[in-house]
Order: C-alpha cells, then structure tokens, then sequence
C-alpha cells in the first residue's frame, strides 16, 4: 500500500472492515511511513470522540453547505440582523440608571419618615398593658354571676355543692 491507498482504506479500517490481507498491508505501511501514521492517528481519535458524542441530528443541508463554503470561501456570511449600536447602549444605560434612582429614592424616602427633624430615628414601641388579678370580693362576684347564669341554663337540678360541702 501507499500513501494515497491509506487515505482511501481509511474509513473500512475504522469501521474494521478491511479483509485481513487488506489490514496486514495498512498496518505496515503505517509502521513504516510516519506521516501516514499521523494522519491515521489524527482521524482516530477525531472518530472517537464523535463516536462518544451519540447520535446527534444534522441538518440535511450540511454536506451541500460545507461543500458551498469550500468552493466558496471569498463570500462572507450575511451580517447579523440584530446590531447594538451605541444609541441603544445610551438608552439602556439611561434606563438602568432612572430605575436604579427610582429605587434608592423610594427607599430613602420611605425610610425618611421614621426619623425626626434632627435625622434621628423614631422607635415606635407598644404599650403592653398588664392586668392585676381580681381581689377576693371580685371574685365573689364573679362567682355569683356565673352560678346565676348556670341556674338559668338548667344546670340547677344537679348537684351544685361546691368543694369542702356536704350535700346533708
């Protein structure tokens, strides 16, 4: 084999199609010519690692456009339909910059009430109010209200002794 046979016996010798006279002819020549050995090499691994990447779906177009392209290489691919030009990064820094004083402005502003005239701050704390206890005479009472208000419910047919009495 040669050089230019190595090229052409490339692909069956990656898919291990070659018959074994055809792969004993490749393997010598590649362990004798070291520039075939590198191309070899070179194309195995780039293989490999489409290999590893899976089934991946290509346009239908991609051989006819690269194809296109190498026959073709003074024409220049068509401009970007979306530029930035710099009236838009005025405007957009002028909107960054209006939304960013809106914001610091209403949290100044909001934060402003709750301080005095002097700029010190205003705590606002809640009174807790605390309630004493009832003395014994309110709780007499309160006692009686509730024995009146059980008599009323019907709750007077059954035994209303309270603790320490005897129903004698």
């Amino acid at each position: 084999m040669n050089c230019d046979d190595i090229k052409q016996s490339l692909q069956p010798f990656l898919e291990d199609l070659l018959a074994e006279e055809e792969y004993k002819a490749f393997c010598a020549h590649i362990d004798t010519c070291g520039k075939c050995s590198e191309y070899v090499r070179s194309i195995g691994a780039l293989s490999n690692q489409l290999w590893k990447l899976g089934k991946v779906r290509v346009p239908e177009d991609l051989g006819s456009t690269i194809m296109y392209k190498l026959a073709h290489p003074e024409e220049k691919a068509p401009p970007s339909k979306f530029v930035i030009s710099k009236k838009h990064i005025v405007i957009g820094s002028i909107l960054i910059l209006l939304a960013a004083g809106i914001f610091f402005g209403v949290s100044y502003f909001r934060n402003k009430q709750y301080e005095d005239e002097e700029g010190a701050p205003i705590i606002k704390t809640e009174v807790i109010r605390t309630f004493e206890p009832p003395n014994d005479s309110e709780a007499q009472s309160l006692l009686n209200q509730l024995e009146t208000i059980a008599e009323k419910l019907g709750a007077s047919g059954k035994d209303n002794t309270t603790e320490g009495e005897t129903g004698k």
